[in-house]
């Protein structure tokens, strides 16, 4: 009995390492994955990877700039969320049913040698013009594993233009407010390609900062395609429970109005025949 006691006490222990250790070993995957996407440092303050449902949440994703760009900020993602199919997983390709990118700051940064810190992200790398003379570099061995996201939703919160070129920083700030969805990815390049794309186009940031977008526009104009507005849809179906609400007032206005009238209407009847009664009984009375 002692024996069978141990065992289920070495098991409960493995489990409970295990369930404490999940949560650590996705974060230490994602942070690898991201790294090998964009080549730049990131940190995640806290991944909670879910036990009984596939998913998992990230808070406070921030994406640092190389060195050369004195220690600022590229990506600022408060909150990421991930669901997955885990039987695809298992058989070795990544499928997200859902990824969901709620990003509050995206920076575009020029140091002092006029480098851009987006020129640094090597999923950017494929869509630069190569150079006279230069030998593409060789691909690495080995393949990258097949990924599949069928829904992402993107929101972006405000966009920085920071400029060391002259000196002191220069900063300009604006308002994205971008909230999409897109569907059927299959790189993850895909992505960071998109985010440029969409934040680029929505502020003035390429016209500042000299970025040629290239052929980023074809290159992500598939996942285009696809998109969604959220923000347009809520106001949407805010607008039409507005009028809804308003038709429903307006007809119980009309109701109390038309209700009022007749009331209103009765009265005065009322009070004429009245009227009309003693003048009809006056005349009969002699003067």
């Amino acid at each position: 009995m002692k024996k069978i006691a141990d065992l289920f006490l070495v098991v409960f222990i493995t489990l409970a390492i295990l369930v404490l250790a999940r949560n650590t070993v996705v974060k230490a995957a994602v942070e690898n994955g991201v790294r090998a996407v964009t080549g730049m440092p990131l940190t995640i303050k806290k991944l909670d990877l879910g036990l009984t449902q596939p998913y998992f949440d990230i808070e406070d994703l921030v994406l640092r700039n190389p060195a050369g760009f004195h220690s600022t900020t590229f990506v600022e993602i408060p909150r990421i969320f991930v669901a997955y199919d885990l039987q695809s997983i298992l058989k070795g390709k990544i499928h997200l049913t859902d990824l969901e990118f709620d990003l509050k700051q995206f920076s575009v940064v020029k140091n002092e040698k006029r480098q851009l810190n987006l020129d640094s992200l090597k999923a950017l790398q494929a869509q630069k013009p190569s150079q006279p003379g230069k030998k593409p570099a060789p691909a690495k061995a080995g393949k990258a594993p097949a990924i599949q996201i069928d829904n992402f939703r993107l929101r972006v919160g405000t966009a920085s233009y920071v400029d060391y070129s002259g000196g002191s920083p220069v900063t300009k700030d604006f308002n994205v407010g971008l909230d999409e969805k897109y569907t059927n990815i299959t790189d993850p390049n895909k992505l960071v390609e998109l985010i440029v794309w969409k934040v680029m186009m929505k502020t003035p940031l390429a016209m500042l900062s000299g970025f040629n977008l290239g052929g980023l526009e074809s290159s992500v104009s598939g996942i285009l395609g696809s998109a969604t507005d959220m923000a347009g849809q809520s106001f949407a179906m805010g607008m039409e429970k507005v009028t809804s609400a308003s038709g429903n007032v307006s007809g119980q206005i009309a109701g109390q109005a038309e209700g009022a009238l007749k009331e209103t209407a009765g009265a005065v009847t009322g009070e004429v025949k009245g009227a009309a009664s003693a003048l009809k009984n006056k005349l009969k009375m002699p003067f």
